[in-house]
């Protein structure tokens, strides 16, 4: 089974969302003045200890809203921007590739400065976008 899905971010309800412990055990997504809930964390369901569940379920709510506000500011699902990254990270080393067989084609060392600063920003860039690569 794919775990890769396509999201209609167009439909999704509007609004900033956040998150809210309104009662015990339990942390909700709402969103919108309305107050709407997105979504509910029980601690109940998870593991360990209850300042543990009590953990987990801020943070999965937290990440859960911090997706929702970023496909709402951007028009994009988390899915959609992974891949778009992964698009970009695919065009930067290619454009590092070549930026690397111009520069060992240039005479002037000042010509060769300037693009070896092109390159080493441009590696830098790639990095922080994916910096399990390893400089590949």
């Amino acid at each position: 089974m794919s775990t890769k899905t396509s999201v209609d971010v167009g439909g999704i309800t509007k609004g900033k969302a956040y998150i809210r412990n309104q009662y015990p055990n339990t942390v909700y997504v709402r969103i919108g003045i309305a107050d709407c809930t997105l979504a509910q964390f029980k601690q109940g369901e998870l593991s360990g200890t209850f300042s543990e569940r009590e953990k987990q379920a801020t943070s999965n709510a937290a990440l859960y809203a911090e997706a929702q506000n970023v496909a709402n500011e951007c028009g994009r699902s988390p899915r959609q921007l992974l891949e778009e990254r992964d698009r970009a990270v695919e065009l930067l080393r290619i454009s590092s590739q070549a930026m690397n067989v111009v520069k060992n084609s240039l005479t002037s060392n000042e010509k060769r400065r300037k693009l070896f600063g092109a390159i080493e920003a441009n590696q830098a860039f790639l990095q922080s976008l994916n910096p399990t690569d390893n400089g590949k």
